[in-house]
């Protein structure tokens, strides 16, 4: 029976719980859940014979938890109503789109629709949109613009503005 191995966990306040052996013979570790945590964990494995006396022996196993889930940014508003009065010339500031959380990305903003007479400008990395010319009520009253936030090339949050 000496050779007959039983594999178990160690009980640990903060990580054991999210952890369990598959199969005692084969010692597989499996998550019971989604571990919320993105940080390293030691988990104590004890590895122990059916002999008698029964020995046994630890192991600790260290695991790098990383996020595998896609960051999709997320825009603090989702719909902004912004007035400009008109002749207030080129480069005029009308606002500066932000995401609710950047997770430590680059954020890339684009103008996707409504500026196809290029009367807006958007700075791509600080998402600050300025006028492109001297806006005229006259001939246009109002823009309704949608905006992109992107990380690198993976589709994202839109907004719009009117």
């Amino acid at each position: 029976q000496n050779g007959l191995i039983e594999y178990s966990i160690l009980p640990d306040l903060k990580f054991s719980a999210f952890f369990l052996i598959e199969d005692e013979s084969e010692g597989k570790i499996i998550t019971t859940g989604n571990l919320s945590t993105l940080e390293e964990i030691h988990l104590t494995v004890m590895a122990k014979d059916k002999g008698y006396p029964s020995l046994n022996g630890t192991a600790v196993i260290t695991l790098n938890v990383s996020d595998n889930r896609p960051f999709i940014p997320q825009f603090t508003e989702s719909e902004i109503s912004i007035s400009v009065l008109e002749n207030t010339g080129v480069d005029h500031s009308i606002y500066t789109f932000a995401v609710a959380e950047t997770s430590g990305k680059s954020i890339v903003y684009t103008i996707v629709s409504g500026n196809e007479k290029g009367h807006f400008s958007l700075d791509p990395e600080s998402g600050q949109l300025k006028t492109a010319i001297n806006l005229n009520y006259e001939e246009v009253s109002q823009y309704v613009i949608l905006v992109e936030a992107n990380e690198n090339v993976s589709p994202a949050a839109q907004v719009r503005i009117s």
